[in-house]
């Protein structure tokens, strides 16, 4: 009974972990180092231990912490990152899929549904950009982690909950090190809520506690409001729609409304409609099994193996439809995804599906893919219902290999461009500074090359002074 026990709590995450590993580890093997993973990995090399914090420090101070600790475990390899990346994907899918259950426990089954399209969500396509995101993805979970902590904290001891609440404000702290979920925060006030209203019917009396539990939350909240806007300020993007707004309210309205529509469109639609890309070559049979794989593992798991006592109709619960999970989940996605993207409309940093920008769509993931089975739920057919979420899931998985081969090819391409480099030009001389026009490689920005030029003419140089600059 005790295995039975375990085994029914295990399969979700374990389900959970088998899409991770479809989606993003196949090419492990021949993925290589992208975008800023060359810098962080670079700096910790050529100063040792913090280097890396050094080159974080200028725009997210806190984030070093996170950088020198993990570079420092892992090394200058290729694989342990993509792994430990892989992890922190797999880590945010289980936490979303059990805070999601807390809130509404008689709908284990979309919650997973949620879950399952949230670890796969085809928007954010730079998963292989694993040393970067290490960051981003150890926020989200600690964020998730909080979360869940909170919505689980009512009810406990004393000296239990202080001491989880205790650790969920560490958790949450790490805003400080990573702005981009702050938005989010609005998810705490909305869940708790929810989960009160069982023990408190009596709409004054839910809203006293949900102040209260919330309260310690809002603390870390104000403290980073605080430092971010008074004492750190705005040292790269300025929050330029505020200044729009108050000097020119009538013009500025109509841009943001429409900015965030076409925003909404972009993580919404756009997202899925990248995952129809279809494999060519010799990458058609291992597209097919992994997709077949997929496929049936779903239908499976979905059919077969789902929570039949999590099965409930809204009428079962309530007469009123707005009282409805289909309503209720529906306008808690839009209000999550509207806060997601306050840090980005406000400072005008743009979001788009295509690389290096799709970064942005990380904080609208949960809420893109909640409001996406509130759809499929509302308007497929019970029987069919599965069917739908089970052909998403397999086309995110097709996605993110179609995915995959781009950046193995690029990490091929960047491989004999500083061959030729390094046997075109064998001697360079220290001081060189190198320009040029255009480069055969996608996922590097021109500046950050400087890291990868150094470590190929230079590899046993430490010190601050680089002998060459792209």
């Amino acid at each position: 009974n005790m295995f039975k026990l375990t085994l029914a709590k295990l399969k979700a995450p374990f389900f959970l972990l088998l899409m991770v590993i479809l989606a993003y580890a196949i090419y492990i093997p021949w993925f290589g180092f992208y975008g800023d993973d060359w810098s962080y990995i670079w700096y910790q090399h050529l100063l040792g231990f913090g280097g890396s914090g050094d080159f974080a420090a200028y725009d997210r101070p806190f984030s070093s912490m996170y950088y020198n600790v993990v570079i420092a475990l892992l090394g200058e390899a290729v694989w342990p990152y993509q792994v430990f990346a892989i992890l922190l994907r797999w880590c945010s899918g289980v936490l979303a899929w059990l805070v999601l259950k807390k809130v509404w426990p008689r709908r284990a089954q979309q919650s997973l549904w949620v879950a399952a399209l949230f670890v796969l969500y085809p928007g954010f396509g730079q998963q292989p950009v694993s040393v970067e995101f290490i960051l981003h993805f150890a926020v989200l979970d600690l964020f998730l982690l909080s979360l869940l902590i909170l919505l689980r904290s009512p009810g406990l001891p004393a000296r239990r909950y202080w001491l989880l609440t205790v650790f969920s404000m560490f958790c949450t702290a790490s805003l400080f090190a990573l702005e981009y979920f702050i938005g989010l925060e609005i998810l705490r006030l909305i869940f708790l809520w929810i989960v009160l209203a069982g023990t408190y019917p009596i709409y004054t009396e839910r809203l006293k506690k949900t102040l209260q539990f919330w309260a310690p939350y809002g603390l870390v909240l104000a403290l980073f409001l605080y430092w971010r806007v008074f004492v750190f300020k705005f040292p790269t993007y300025q929050p330029g729609l505020i200044r729009d707004l108050i000097s020119n309210p009538i013009s500025t309205l109509p841009s943001l409304i429409k900015r965030v529509v076409v925003d909404f469109k972009e993580v919404l639609l756009d997202a899925w409609q990248g995952m129809m890309r279809y494999p060519t070559g010799d990458l058609v049979k291992i597209y097919a099994v992994v997709l077949a794989t997929g496929l049936i593992c779903c239908l499976v798991y979905f059919y077969l193996l789902k929570d039949k006592n999590n099965v409930e109709l809204d009428k079962d619960v309530s007469r009123k439809w707005w009282m409805g999970w289909h309503f209720q989940a529906a306008v808690i996605a839009v209000l999550s995804m509207l806060a997601a993207g306050l840090p980005f409309w406000v400072t005008g940093i743009p979001l788009e599906i295509s690389f290096p920008w799709d970064r942005t769509t990380l904080p609208f993931m949960l809420g893109a893919c909640l409001l996406l089975v509130v759809f499929v739920d509302l308007f497929i057919q019970p029987r069919f219902t599965p069917l739908v979420i089970s052909l998403l899931i397999t086309a995110s998985l097709g996605g993110h290999l179609m995915n995959a081969e781009v950046y193995h090819q690029e990490w091929e391409h960047m491989k004999s461009f500083y061959w030729q480099l390094s046997w075109r030009a064998p001697a360079l001389q220290p001081g060189t500074i190198i320009a040029s026009d255009q480069i055969p490689l996608y996922k590097v920005s021109d500046s950050g090359m400087t890291a990868p030029f150094n470590w190929t003419y230079a590899p046993d140089y430490h010190d601050r002074n680089l002998p060459y600059k792209v």
